[in-house]
């Protein structure tokens, strides 16, 4: 029976969507079926943790920023999942509740600097956090900078980020660093790995029911 690694994206735009399917398969090259299988997909789409018949064997979940949080569906996700990420859910018929799976995240969005990203970085993981029950849940954050398209932009924002952008030629862009998305998920990987992840059926449970997806899902 193999074990299942989750990545789960709210993404509005596919930015985001893209760099979650960057991760699943940085994942997936150190993880190789049968044994694990990586799971990519929406949100949305993932049905709640606790209530799964097969449990993650670890969960990474990232999300577009916009005004300043994460998007309706990543926060949802993290409101709904919350308390069996931090081992304190319960699972049906289950008593007491498995440990919960090792949990990551990420962010994506477009500060104008590396001490701006910072600073994001760090509020994104205290909001967070704030789902989350003791400060080791969460075993680690990071902020990437996304892409942003003039057509991504709502009409009547349009001619402000003109204006912006005639000073700044950095509104509009691709600003997506590969080299660290792909950093950030092999050493994922190697924690992963540290907690015992891909060592035969995980201690949790094994591979996830939430629906299928596979390495870039929708």
């Amino acid at each position: 029976m193999s074990s299942s690694i989750l990545v789960a994206y709210a993404s509005s735009h596919g930015s985001t969507r893209e760099i979650a399917e960057r991760i699943a398969t940085r994942l997936a090259a150190q993880f190789p079926p049968p044994s694990t299988v990586v799971d990519c997909q929406p949100v949305d789409a993932v049905r709640p943790l606790a209530q799964q018949q097969q449990q993650y064997a670890a969960v990474v979940v990232g999300s577009a920023i916009h005004a300043g949080r994460w998007l309706g569906p990543g926060r949802r996700f993290m409101a709904r999942n919350g308390a069996y990420l931090s081992g304190t859910g319960t699972t049906p018929g289950v008593r007491p509740p498995p440990p919960p799976p090792p949990l990551w995240a990420f962010s994506v969005g477009m500060p104008r600097d590396e001490t701006k990203r910072r600073d994001e970085e760090a509020a994104m993981a205290k909001s967070l956090r704030a789902h989350l029950v003791g400060e080791a849940t969460l075993r680690g954050h990071a902020l990437f900078r996304g892409r942003f398209e003039r057509a991504d932009a709502p009409w009547f924002v349009v001619p402000f980020l003109w204006l912006v952008a005639r000073d700044d030629k950095k509104t509009f862009q691709d600003l997506r660093d590969w080299d660290q998305i792909d950093a950030w998920a092999d050493q994922v990987g190697g924690e992963m790995r540290a907690t015992g992840v891909g060592k035969g059926i995980a201690a949790n449970g094994g591979g996830g029911d939430g629906g299928g997806g596979g390495v870039g899902g929708a």
